[in-house]
């Protein structure tokens, strides 16, 4: 990923970054006074970020400018048009499960993946649905890792419905790094 895309609605700014394959989203609560999106070199974002005082962080697009102010520091980071970011497909109705039951287990879980990527499945960790339960699974060929987590119900659903969707495989770089931001965000 080299841009991430940052959008303002209501009261909420949303991050999003792809590498066209997976895309990360979170949502942070926030005073806005307008409504819009900009694309902005991550890099850049994280390096200017980084180097504020720990004050109140104000950001405001001027056209395909940020402007960003922290205490006496004012920078600016030339943007690119929200329209160039790859929108990602619709997501369907799904059952949901609290990240803190997964997070322990993905990290249980994604050591055991291949770090090599001459074998690009096995540097995932594979995704099961069964019996209302996820199913992570993650191996390098010599090493086998399997741990189960329950999911909660969908709203209005009663318990015990199971809750059916196609296996995936995640790449186990990303789903630490989810653990990560996640964990680091608390």
């Amino acid at each position: 990923t080299t841009s991430g895309l940052i959008k303002v609605i209501a009261k909420e700014i949303k991050y999003f970054g792809t590498d066209l394959e997976n895309t990360i989203e979170t949502t942070v609560a926030g005073k806005t006074e307008k409504e819009g999106a900009i694309l902005i070199p991550i890099k850049t974002l994280t390096e200017v970020i980084n180097s504020l005082p720990k004050e109140q962080v104000v950001m405001e697009a001027e056209g395909l400018l940020l402007k960003i102010t922290s205490g006496k520091n004012t920078l600016k980071i030339n943007g690119i048009s929200s329209d160039e970011f790859p929108q990602p497909e619709k997501e369907k109705e799904r059952a949901k499960t609290p990240i803190e039951s997964l997070l322990p287990n993905i990290k249980t879980v994604s050591f055991a993946s291949a770090q090599d990527d001459s074998r690009a499945a096995l540097t995932g960790t594979l995704v099961l649905f069964r019996e209302g339960n996820i199913i992570l699974v993650a191996t390098d060929g010599y090493r086998l890792s399997v741990k189960e987590v329950g999911m909660t119900a969908r709203q209005n659903e009663p318990p015990g419905v199971n809750h059916r969707g196609e296996p995936f495989i995640v790449p186990s770089r990303m789903f630490l790094e989810v653990a990560k931001v996640y964990t680091e965000k608390k």
